[in-house]
């Protein structure tokens, strides 16, 4: 990309803030499956946490992709911190819930 008639078009700075905003978008399609599936099983067994980590990981994505696009990829490391460690919390607290229904059921 940039290679042809529009690469004339468009200055250094706009190719620069369209590979920005393509980097977010592809970074979020790439967490996206990892996010729903926890979202699914987590709010099966505990919606109000879910809901919880649902509007901070979308806060957390918006912030993301708006200041990656705006200043560069330096900026949205407290966006990815806050997004990731919810996440992981959620990821483990389900793993521990299932591991739990599993391995260490009570006999009736």
């Amino acid at each position: 990309m940039g290679n042809g008639w529009f690469s004339q078009n468009l200055t250094y700075k706009h190719w620069y803030l369209l590979n920005n905003a393509q980097r977010a978008h592809q970074n979020f399609v790439e967490s996206l499956p990892m996010s729903i599936v926890t979202l699914l099983v987590m709010g099966l067994l505990y919606p109000t946490v879910t809901l919880v980590y649902g509007v901070l990981a979308v806060l957390s994505r918006y912030g993301y992709a708006y200041f990656y696009t705006k200043s560069g990829p330096n900026a949205r490391m407290p966006f990815v911190m806050i997004e990731r460690v919810g996440l992981l919390v959620l990821m483990l607290w389900a793993t521990g819930l299932l591991t739990k229904r599993v391995f260490w059921r009570e006999e009736a």
